[in-house]
């Protein structure tokens, strides 16, 4: 009792579908808007197949775009791919964030949910489906030899990322009123009598916390500069 005084964090949860599915199988809101297992279920096979859909677009333009880091010795084509790059990252750090803080929900209160494993997958899917996009958008970036070809690329993939948001507009469910903030009052490692497994999902969302923290935040941008330049540095050694 005293462990769940002193701990107390807020999260905020953006709109997606993935949020959508997290806040449906809360036990309260599945009473107060008496949501039946079949509407649950309903918003998780939508979310899936979103998340499929993502997917598809982004292994499309990785297998059969053939794509590679590349490097163009062209200062003003290099600072628009850094500022495209980056403003794109920015727009997705929010969501991404999003992912984590369901991961850590539904950790902390496991209780919480009718379906905890299903609530964990929706932030993990939430948050590895960005930055795997940026990091086909970043691939894709590098060939572009025109500063608009850059402009027009960062505007496809930013549609690509934002598609769980676009989707909730054409969803209609009580559901959707109820996604916002979240308090945590528990921590991650107090009891897993409701969530079988707990440990596993718990290295998952460390894993993940530290690739957000350690690698994604600050240095995901500079990929673009970082793979291609070494790449070269690579390719003139062995000349």
């Amino acid at each position: 009792m005293e462990e769940s005084i002193k701990f107390k964090k807020d999260m905020k949860i953006n709109n997606t579908i993935y949020a959508c599915v997290f806040f449906a199988m809360m036990k309260k809101n599945k009473k107060a808007l008496k949501l039946t297992q079949a509407d649950q279920f309903d918003l998780f096979f939508k979310a899936i197949f979103i998340c499929f859909v993502q997917l598809f677009f982004s292994f499309c333009i990785l297998f059969y775009g053939k794509l590679t880091f590349g490097l163009y010795n062209n200062s003003y084509l290099q600072l628009v791919l850094i500022f495209t790059i980056l403003m794109l990252h920015l727009g997705c750090l929010g969501m991404a964030r999003g992912g984590l803080y369901m991961m850590k929900y539904t950790l902390c209160h496991p209780e919480h949910f009718t379906h905890p494993h299903i609530a964990f997958f929706m932030g993990l899917v939430q948050f590895t489906n960005l930055w795997f996009a940026e990091i086909i958008n970043t691939m894709k970036a590098t060939n572009r030899k025109t500063p608009g070809d850059l402009i027009a690329s960062y505007v496809g993939f930013k549609i690509i990322q934002d598609l769980p948001t676009m989707y909730m507009g054409g969803v209609t469910s009580p559901v959707k009123g109820t996604i916002g903030k979240v308090t945590a009052t528990m921590g991650r490692k107090v009891s897993n009598e409701h969530m079988p497994y707990k440990g596993l999902f718990n290295v998952v969302y460390v894993l993940n916390k530290w690739f957000f923290n350690s690698v994604y935040f600050y240095f995901f941008t500079f990929v673009s500069i970082f793979i291609p330049l070494s790449k070269l540095l690579v390719e003139r050694a062995a000349i």
